[in-house]
């Protein structure tokens, strides 16, 4: 995600500081803190930093966890 440019809403501006704000306890906080709304917050945080990793990666796990032809029980 690129930075903004200059905003010049305040409201808007504000946001921004409370999401970065959030990020840093996050951040701040480390593993002994995990809980799942904390991971899956991080992993928000990933998949849209990085969303071509993020979608190799779901290739990948659909391809390993997909059943194979001649591997059916019956």
């Amino acid at each position: 995600m690129t930075e903004p440019q200059e905003m010049t809403d305040p409201i808007a501006r504000a946001a921004l500081e409370s999401v970065r704000a959030f990020n840093a306890a996050i951040d701040r906080l480390g593993l002994p803190a995990v809980t799942p709304a904390c991971e899956l917050t991080q992993l928000d945080r990933l998949v849209r930093k990085y969303p071509e990793a993020a979608r190799k990666s779901l290739q990948l796990y659909d391809q390993k966890n997909r059943p194979q032809p001649g591997n059916r029980p019956f």
